[in-house]
């Protein structure tokens, strides 16, 4: 049996781990028998409302616009300079071509969209 302290009343006893009950920040009960698959499939499902509610709602007060962060690779090629005792770059080649991303964002904060879903959030932000 795994034991903890608990302190009640200013003084620290030991008790069996499944027998603590911790409480949130709203004083309801978590306690250890919760099942953290459960929790985080609510917490999944909660976000991807979030998510679809924001796509879908799109607040008429912010600026909209698709945009998307890539990163292009470079080799760096270095050559060593003996008098600063430094490496200093010599050229560089391109490794790979711009592409498209698999994920888009909103200027307005939405994150994380497919094509569809920032189609959807523009067609939203027009029609409302």
């Amino acid at each position: 049996m795994s034991l903890t302290l608990r302190c009640l009343l200013g003084y620290w006893e030991p008790v069996p781990i499944n027998e603590i009950e911790i409480r949130s920040e709203t004083g309801a009960s978590m306690a250890n028998e919760r099942d953290p698959e459960a929790t985080l499939e609510q917490w999944k499902d909660e976000m991807q409302a979030e998510h679809k509610d924001a796509i879908e709602n799109p607040d008429p007060d912010e600026d909209h616009g698709i945009e998307a962060v890539m990163q292009v690779n470079y080799r760096l090629y270095y050559e060593y300079d003996t008098e600063s005792a430094s490496l200093e770059r010599a050229r560089e080649k391109q490794v790979d071509e711009l592409a498209d991303p698999e994920l888009l964002a909103c200027s307005c904060g939405v994150r994380g969209m497919t094509r569809p879903e920032a189609r959807a959030h523009i067609e939203a932000v027009r029609s409302g």
